[in-house]
């Protein structure tokens, strides 16, 4: 059974990110992430996480995903490498410039 997480956003807008890997998570094959686009509550807490030397910015960007997607922090730890860079690039689309 494949599964496709629903992120609710107030303006519907998701962004639908597909893993060239699917993942088993509890008892479900997952093969597509829903998550809204960030607002500035999530990038100032993105921010705040990383800190002034950048040294927990991948602890930073699970969390970020898991609030977008609404999925926990433990199921980006069990994504393929590949499909983990992939997400994290277009995450960082979203990010200034300075992180």
């Amino acid at each position: 059974m494949t599964k496709t997480t629903k992120a609710s956003s107030p303006s519907g807008d998701k962004v639908i990110f597909t893993l060239k890997l699917p993942v088993a998570w509890e008892g479900e094959t997952i093969d597509t992430l829903a998550y809204r686009r960030p607002k500035g509550r999530d990038m100032r807490r993105f921010t705040n996480r990383v800190g002034r030397n950048n040294s927990k910015v991948g602890d930073a960007t699970v969390a970020l995903l898991a609030d977008l997607s609404e999925m926990p922090e433990a199921f980006f730890d069990e994504l393929d490498g590949g499909d983990w860079a992939r997400l994290s690039q277009e995450v960082n689309d979203f990010l200034p410039d300075a992180q």
